[in-house]
């Protein structure tokens, strides 16, 4: 960050250094987007108001890469993830308890992501095809991985 803070590029871009998820970010809240989505730091999320709780259901993948000459998909470049603990929209905080269906299939340059303590289910062919995803931490409360969740993964360790 300071390197960029003191070159000719500050002020173009919009970069926030995701190993630095603080908690006073949680009061910026999510965009509601017109689809039914929400928008928040690279990543878009779904709301289930009944029960007070959000998903995450995909990455907006420029938010994590500039894109390159001669590269078309974004997942290609993505290589790290930080989805937090909460979020909120309109006063209201939402943990995060799931992440859906594919959300990173074929994310094959995505080596590391944060998966929140209070994630109880990971979707079906989730982390599918994310060839440099070599090792990943599960909470202590997940009660469900969908099918193929990890197939064709790098993955060689789970804790």
């Amino acid at each position: 960050m300071d390197d960029y803070k003191n070159s000719e590029l500050f002020g173009r871009y919009s970069v926030y250094p995701i190993d630095e998820f603080q908690e006073e970010d949680i009061n910026e809240g999510l965009y509601n987007l017109s689809d039914g989505r929400y928008s928040y730091r690279g990543l878009y999320y779904t709301l289930d108001e009944e029960n007070g709780t959000a998903s995450v259901v995909g990455v907006i993948d420029s938010y994590y890469y500039t894109p390159s000459p001669g590269i078309s998909d974004g997942r290609l470049e993505v290589t790290k993830v930080l989805i937090p603990e909460r979020v909120s929209y309109k006063g209201k905080v939402y943990p995060v308890t799931s992440i859906g269906d594919r959300c990173f299939y074929e994310y094959r340059g995505l080596c590391s992501i944060t998966i929140p303590s209070m994630v109880k289910s990971l979707g079906a062919q989730c982390f599918e095809e994310t060839w440099s995803l070599s090792s990943v931490t599960l909470p202590d409360g997940l009660e469900s991985i969908g099918a193929g969740c990890f197939y064709d993964s790098g993955l060689k360790s789970v804790d």
